[in-house]
């Protein structure tokens, strides 16, 4: 017979083995629904992930040509958005379309590879092969772009001159033979009756703060040459003077020396990846030097100016240092003043905050008589297409532009240098 006191404990017991029983069943459905929407949510990052990874689709337009009516290049599925949206064949001039679209498949295989790791300037284009573009390592193993030199058939005495800038300097969107410094290379040859040598440290996205530094490190690796030529206005200082992929870099150094937090570790999951989306969505990025938008501010100006002439100061004193001749060019820059009605692409917002910087930043610098001023050159070149998209020199006008810097040049009371002694080995990187 029970008590009751034993059906007080039973009930009780009762109620805790339905309150279990519900709560199991609702961790469980929540668990089960947890794992569903992870699973849906897997499925669609999965696509998302592999359409930005994959190769774009081959597109080729109807009718078989390789450009539009308008120059844009035809999209045959090794085309960047950048190309494009700005890259412009009518300022090729007479070159055959296959010849320009050799060499934006070029530039699209060099893309895919990325830039590597240099020392001291951060990075730099990698090693690269194509059919129009190449990228060479000099003898101490620095990436070069590849010159068209000529062949010193008489063992005439070498002048060498290492030429730095940006993105305009490699040649981005022209062939080896187009670049202004392959162009250079001929003209100083034909003129002088010594033996020319040309080397192209131009580098996509450098300033001169890079520039400064790399003179630097390939002193002291052992090479002397005859003259050091800088050509710099596109790529100004940012606004904290640091190199582009600064915070990548930071965060690859801090990936290397720490395990990553519980919040990193658990990023994968798709539903912490939506997570992490929508918080950007609603709050907006979290601002750093390196995904901030430049501000084009009277700040930002003063700072522009100051970097390039303190690089400019450094890199002579380099240069003296070691016996080196430098001469520092301000070159044509199209957000300064060129005629946007030749551009193919009209929208021109950001290009238009960008040139009232760059008129700020163009006016004091042409100012200070330490730079040969060639950002007028456009003009002297008349009503004709110049750059290749919003800012890259075409063949022709490269051509032209290195006519100019020669006449800066003389070449005759330049001496042959040669290698010294280099503080370490051959570089791999």
């Amino acid at each position: 017979m029970k008590t009751p006191e034993r059906n007080a404990m039973e009930t009780i017991l009762d109620r805790f083995k339905n309150i279990y029983k519900a709560t199991a069943i609702v961790v469980l459905t929540a668990i089960v629904l947890l794992a569903i929407v992870n699973i849906l949510l897997f499925g669609v990052f999965y696509i998302k992930d592999s359409a930005e990874a994959a190769p774009r689709q081959i597109r080729p337009k109807d009718d078989g040509r390789l450009f539009n009516s308008s120059g844009s290049p035809a999209d045959n599925g090794k085309r960047t958005e950048y190309e494009l949206t700005w890259f412009d064949y009518a300022a090729y001039g007479n070159i055959p379309e296959q010849y320009a679209a050799d060499v934006l498949d070029d530039f699209y295989d060099l893309s895919r590879l990325g830039f590597i790791y240099q020392p001291w300037v951060q990075f730099s284009e990698p090693s690269f092969s194509g059919k129009l573009v190449h990228v060479d390592r000099d003898v101490r193993g620095f990436p070069i772009r590849r010159t068209v030199n000529s062949v010193n058939q008489s063992d005439r005495p070498v002048i060498d001159i290492f030429v730095f800038g940006g993105s305009t300097t490699f040649g981005y969107y022209v062939s080896d033979e187009h670049t202004w410094p392959s162009y250079l290379s001929q003209i100083l040859n034909e003129r002088s009756g010594v033996e020319v040598r040309v080397t192209n440290y131009g580098r996509g996205y450098f300033n001169p703060s890079q520039e400064a530094i790399l003179l630097s490190d390939l002193l002291k690796s052992g090479h002397r040459p005859s003259l050091a030529l800088f050509m710099d206005g596109v790529n100004p200082p940012r606004t904290i003077d640091v190199p582009s992929f600064t915070e990548q870099v930071a965060l690859g150094y801090k990936t290397l020396q720490f395990a990553p937090s519980y919040s990193e570790q658990l990023a994968w999951i798709p539903i912490v990846r939506l997570a992490s989306f929508l918080e950007r969505r609603l709050l907006g990025n979290v601002v750093t030097a390196d995904t901030a938008p430049e501000v084009f501010a009277e700040s930002h100006i003063a700072t522009a100016v100051n970097g390039f002439r303190q690089s400019r100061d450094i890199a002579n004193a380099v240069g003296s240092l070691y016996d080196v001749q430098t001469l520092f060019f301000l070159q044509p820059n199209a957000a300064y003043n060129y005629d946007t009605r030749l551009l193919r692409n009209q929208a021109l917002d950001g290009f238009n905050e960008e040139r009232t910087f760059m008129t700020a930043t163009y006016d004091q610098l042409r100012a200070d008589k330490s730079y040969i001023d060639l950002s007028g050159l456009f003009a002297e070149w008349g009503d004709r297409k110049a750059v290749v998209d919003d800012c890259h020199y075409s063949p022709s006008f490269g051509e032209f532009l290195a006519r100019r810097v020669a006449d800066f040049i003389d070449v005759d009371h330049l001496k042959p240098r040669g290698l010294a002694e280099p503080t370490g080995g051959v570089r791999k990187q």
